[in-house]
């Protein structure tokens, strides 16, 4: 499976994670639903 590049982007919750806002759980979750990965942790 291929993963679109251009979904790849600094946004805001990379940011917040960045930051410490959020944890890497949530940040993991936002990327799946953005990828559209079906993977599990």
């Amino acid at each position: 499976m291929l993963v679109d590049i251009e979904a790849f982007k600094f946004d805001d919750p990379y940011q917040r994670h960045e930051r410490g806002e959020i944890g890497a759980p949530q940040y993991f979750t936002h990327l799946r639903t953005v990828l559209k990965l079906r993977a599990q942790v």
